[in-house]
């Protein structure tokens, strides 16, 4: 590896570990009792009120994974955070970076 290479490839590692965190975190989702705190992902939807939440009449949630809408953009956002990881360890592998003894 080049001397030049050596900033950049800490740089890519930091990205890497973030892009690693986001995939889990986008994964955890979508799996039942997933997450750091073992809970079932829900989404909310606010009737009435501001943008910060004054004057709501009557919030509703909605279990991600009783909606095939949510499911779909759950998928993406994992596929998404996915290639990024990828993408990364490539350009690593590239620069002569041996990832798999981490």
């Amino acid at each position: 590896m080049n001397k030049n290479n050596l900033g950049r490839v800490n740089g890519l590692i930091e990205s890497l570990d973030l892009a690693v965190k986001k995939h889990s975190a986008m994964m955890s989702l979508t799996e039942s009792k997933g997450g750091q705190w073992d809970l079932d992902s829900s989404a909310y939807i606010s009737l009435g009120g501001d943008h910060y939440g004054n004057g709501t009449m009557h919030k509703f949630e909605v279990k991600i994974k009783d909606s095939p809408e949510m499911m779909k953009a759950c998928r993406k956002l994992q596929s998404d955070a996915w290639g990024k990881v990828v993408s990364l360890r490539a350009t690593l592998r590239g620069l002569g970076v041996n990832l798999d003894s981490q």
